[in-house]
Parts: structure tokens; sequence; C-alpha cells
């Protein structure tokens, strides 16, 4: 941790005396490449704020860098940059060691850790009647009369007093700005008359105040006049550790004019704070930390806590924002309290929070019941059925419910032609089709060119036809289910329970039936009742020579069968052709490379030109 830290101050320092001896444009010229080396090497979200930073307008850099600027106010500046450099080391190291010991963070150290200096207020005023005028301060003054005259900038001299060209001088330093505004218009229509007078803060002045006790960087500050005591507790880097949230003293000519309790605006956003304006010559003391209780668990905002003599349970809960959702049924808060003997653990029933007091070393963990959000279970029904579309299911719902709640098939309903999409199927397809390829591929590539004089050799275009049947097949996702209602209500086993996912289409009645393949046309032909395979074949102008001696027949329920045709003979068969029914011929791959298979070879092909058939009758339907 002390090299870390070392590193981060030599390139700190390093950046501060850049800063320092360089000359503006020089800077605008190499701040990007600075910027990028630096940055770099910061967490994500600290180069953010850097960057933010370098974008503000008039920040202390310009006003260091600026000629035109008070020797007052580059010393301001100065200071400025030199506490950013230091926030920037804390808040890292800070970072790192929470990390590293995944502890709570204590409530209120983040209110002042940012690099920024956005709590500073611009200097343009807007207070409220009671801001007491000083050397420095400047008013704009607008006459309006029969010698309307407006004086743009009026500056509060030494000796107290303003100086109006024409009229003369009038003392108004130490006078409440209200009060102010009557002995000027006084002033004013003394010597004028029928006229009206207008005045208004302009500029504030610049004051100094003195940051003791406990802040981490205490000394004297030079802020602006509208300041109140987050300006200063910020440029003061915020509290230290050992230091009171609870307890800030603001001290005038030795009397106490405010003691500030921040967790009144941190935690019940009170606005009482931006009230009190600070005046040149306040002290401000921040007092040690009396003790802290972490909570944990179930409330809104674990953190550790500072804590008062005499609070209680009741009070830390409202300083972590209360119970989480995830704790709104608990019946008590376990309290770990470790004294100078013994340590003991309490279950403190909710009900008697007020009654407990809290002592150092004291934690509290609170319990908490995460609910996981299932979401909602979904399937689509859609073709020949009354009401499609999407539905939220329950966990035992099933293909009978869904078309029940769906208002059933309408008349023209193909049952037999149903279709069953199930995303789980494809999951498994898809990977099971992989691995097929990959080890045939891997088979094919071993025994490519190694055949004999037999001509067995597996060769490169064989590889081509191959690569492209698999890569134009698609994943399986149907499932093979029955869609008659009947059958369904009469065998529960048949009723298919249903998943999120699932998609089911219902269609009508078709016309058709198709042929693809090794045809010499592919064709989509009239369903014809009174014909048979032989014929359909014969519709479609034959085999192509290329074609096997057999095929495949997919039914509409996408149930296939595979038929044999014996040489120089009709189908010994003949099977039932559907209403959208599908007959496959494969091509004979051996007849178009020339050569034959292997006997190893064939049976995965087999297998292949199969799966393939049953793919295109699932997107044929």
């Amino acid at each position: 941790m002390h090299n870390f830290k070392t590193k981060i101050c030599h390139k700190s320092i390093s950046i501060f005396f850049f800063f320092i001896f360089t000359h503006t444009s020089l800077f605008a010229q190499t701040q990007s490449s600075l910027d990028e080396d630096f940055l770099s090497s910061l967490p994500e979200g600290v180069q953010d704020e850097l960057n933010n930073e370098n974008s503000q307008e008039n920040g202390p850099l310009e006003k260091l860098l600026n000629s035109k600027t008070s020797v007052l106010k580059n010393k301001a500046a100065l200071q400025i940059i030199k506490q950013q450099i230091i926030d920037l080391e804390n808040r890292i190291l800070d970072e790192s060691e929470l990390d590293s010991a995944s502890i709570l963070p204590r409530f209120g150290e983040s209110f002042f850790s940012s690099t920024q200096s956005t709590f500073m207020p611009i200097n343009v005023p807007n207070l409220d009647g009671d801001y007491v005028l000083g050397v420095g301060d400047k008013l704009s003054l607008n006459i309006v009369g029969n010698n309307s005259t407006f004086y743009e900038s009026l500056l509060i001299d030494r000796d107290g007093s303003i100086s109006i060209e024409d009229y003369g001088k009038v003392f108004i330093a130490g006078q409440e700005f209200s009060d102010a505004e009557t002995i000027i218009s006084s002033f004013i229509k003394s010597r004028l008359i029928g006229g009206e007078v207008y005045i208004s803060l302009k500029e504030l002045r610049d004051i100094q105040v003195i940051i003791l006790g406990s802040a981490i960087n205490p000394g004297i500050y030079t802020m602006s006049g509208g300041s109140n005591i987050l300006h200063a507790l910020n440029v003061a880097g915020g509290i230290s550790k050992n230091g009171s949230f609870r307890n800030i003293v603001v001290m005038r000519a030795n009397q106490e004019v405010q003691n500030i309790d921040l967790y009144n605006t941190f935690v019940f956003g009170e606005s009482k704070i931006f009230d009190f304006n600070l005046r040149s010559g306040d002290s401000i003391f921040i007092k040690p930390l009396e003790f802290s209780v972490p909570i944990s668990g179930g409330v809104n905002i674990p953190a550790i806590f500072d804590i008062s003599p005499g609070e209680t349970l009741e009070d830390l809960l409202a300083f972590a924002g209360g119970f989480s959702q995830n704790s709104f049924s608990i019946d008590s808060v376990t309290l770990q309290r470790d004294g100078n003997q013994n340590s003991q653990t309490l279950s403190i029933n909710k009900d008697n929070l007020k009654s407990v007091k809290l002592q150092p070393q004291d934690s509290i963990m609170v319990p908490e019941y995460s609910k996981a959000i299932i979401p909602s279970r979904m399937v689509t029904i859609s073709g020949a059925i009354k009401r499609p579309g999407q539905y939220s299911i329950d966990e035992d719902e099933t293909l009978l419910d869904l078309v029940s709640r769906a208002g059933g098939y309408k008349k023209n309903v193909y049952e037999y032609g149903g279709i069953f999409y199930r995303k789980s199927i494809e999951d498994v397809s898809t990977a099971f089709s992989k691995r097929i390829y990959s080890d045939t591929i891997n088979f094919l590539v071993s025994n490519l060119g190694q055949g004999s004089g037999g001509g067995n050799a597996v060769t490169g275009d064989f590889m081509k036809i191959l690569i492209e049947e698999f890569q134009s097949s698609d994943s399986i996702k149907r499932v093979i289910t029955e869609f008659d209602i009947e059958k369904l209500r009469s065998n529960p086993l048949k009723n298919l329970r249903l998943e999120d996912g699932d998609v089911i289409e219902i269609p009508e009645v078709p016309q058709h039936v198709f042929l693809f393949g090794d045809f010499n046309q592919q064709v989509i032909l009239p369903y014809n009742p009174n014909l048979q395979i032989e014929d359909y074949i014969a519709l479609a102008a034959g085999k192509k020579t290329s074609a096997t001696e057999h095929l495949i027949l997919i039914d509409p329920n996408g149930l296939s069968s595979y038929f044999e045709k014996p040489r120089f003979a009709l189908f010994k068969e003949n099977p039932d052709i559907y209403p959208g029914s599908i007959i496959y011929l494969p091509r004979e791959l051996g007849k178009v490379e020339g050569v034959m298979f292997a006997a190893a070879v064939a049976p995965i092909l087999s297998s292949l030109t199969l799966s393939l058939a049953s793919i295109n009758a699932i997107n044929s339907n």
C-alpha cells in the first residue's frame, strides 16, 4: 500500500509542477496527451470525473494561469489544485482498501469524496436581505427619473463607503443588505426629486475562514462571500475518520453562532444549512466522533453511522432509510454487543427498537429475504384457432388447456398437420448437429484421398457437397405430438405439458402435395386422393439419374417413412398420401462423385439425409 501511495504522490507532484511552470498556450497543446497518460492509470469513475473537471469553465487552474488574477486569488486557486490532488490520492486509496476489506462505507464520506470543485458557489449573488455588506462587495445602482442613470459597478472601499458620481459617498459596510438599500435610497432621494432607486448585489467579496478540528485538511481558506458550511467542509477535503458529522460548531467573534448536525440534511433533507452564510473571520470546528455503529442487511442504506449518546436502535434505523422491501415482514433484528469482558448476540423485536440505547462496539444485522422475480411463462398459438395470440401459462398447463383458452379450433382446422415448436428441443438439436458435423468431417478428412484402386477414396469435391448439405440445414425444433382434441381428452399421456417459449401453429386444410429432392422437376402438386406415390413421381417428370433408389415420405404431422424401390420394379408398398405430405427423393452422392461410398461413411450419410428430410418437412409446413 505504501508503494502504491508513493507512486500516486510522485505522479501527482509531477502534474502539479507541470501546471505551475508551463505557459497557458503550451498547456492547451499538451493537455490531451497528459490527460491520456495520467487518466489511463486511474479507475474509470475517477477518469470520468477528471474529464468533467477539465471541461469546467473558469476552474482553479485557469484562474492560476490568468495573469490578471490577484495574488490572493492565485493562492486560493493553488490551494484548490493541491486539495484536488490530495483528494484524488485519498479516494483511490480508500476505494482500494474498501474493495480489499469488503467493509461497509461510513455514511456521509462520499458526499465530500468528489475531486470536483462544484460545491464552490458561483459568484452571482442570490442572497437574502440579511447578508452583511463588507469591503470588496460590488453593487449596481439604477436611478430612474428625469435624470436616469445606471451605475454598473460600485465597489465598497476600505473606508466602508461607495462613491456615487454626482452624489457623493455613502457608508454601508457592516450593514445588512436590506438596511443598505434603505440608506442608499434615502441618500439619493435627498438629492434628487422625483426618482426611483433600484439596488442589487453584483459581485461578492472573498472571505477567509479557518477550519479546525477533525477536518481532513484543516487550515485557512479563501472562499466566495456566498459560501456556507458545506462549501467550507468541501474545500477542506471533508471530515476525517475520527471527526463527527453530527457536531460541527461555527464560532464568530469568540461566540458560538451555529451548531450543525449534517444528518439533518444528509438523512432528512433539511435545507436550513443553506440559510446560514459564513463571514470572514469565522472559525469552523469539527468535534471528535462520539462513536459509530454499523447496520447491514435489509435496510435501504447499509453503512456505518455516527451515533450521539442516548440515541436508540429506532434512530439508527431511521438514519439507514428504514427497512428495505426484502425485510418488510421481519419480526426482529440482531444486535451484536461487544463488551470489555464478553460478547452477546441479542434478538430485538422490531416493536422494541425505541427502548434499546446504542453503545460503542454495537453492530446491527437486519434479516432480509430476497424474493426472486420469476418472469411470466409465455406461449404463442396461431393459425386456425379462434383467439390466436400470446398467452401466459401456469406451471402445469397443457396443450388442451391452451386450445380451450384460445376458443378452440376453427371449422377448417387441419389437426393432423399441427406443428409444435419448442426452444429447448432446438438447443439440444443444435448441439447434437454440431457434434455429428464435427465427427463426420473429421472422419472424412482422415480418409481424404486414401482410397485404393477400387475407387473408395473420399475426395475434395465430395467434401464440398457434404458441407453444403450440412450448412443448408436448420436445427430441429419440432415436437411430434397429437392435436386431435378427442384423443387428447381420452389419453392424457398425449396431452403435452407446455413450456415457456413454446410456439403452436394450427394450419388450415392444405390442398397440395410437395415433391422435393432429385426429381427432374421439383413441383407442388394438387392433392388427389386417387393418386399413388408412383403417380406423383411421374407428374414430377421422373427421377434424375443421380437419385437414389429409395425415397422418404413425410406425413403432415412430421413423421417420416423410408421406402426402398426394388431395381426395375414399382414400390412394393403404396403408402397413404395426405394433404400436405412431402415426398423427398435424396440424391446418390456416390453417383455425382463417380465413386462408391466407403462402408463406414454410408451410415453417416444415410442418417444425415434422413435428418435433412425432416428439416425440409418442418420448413415446408
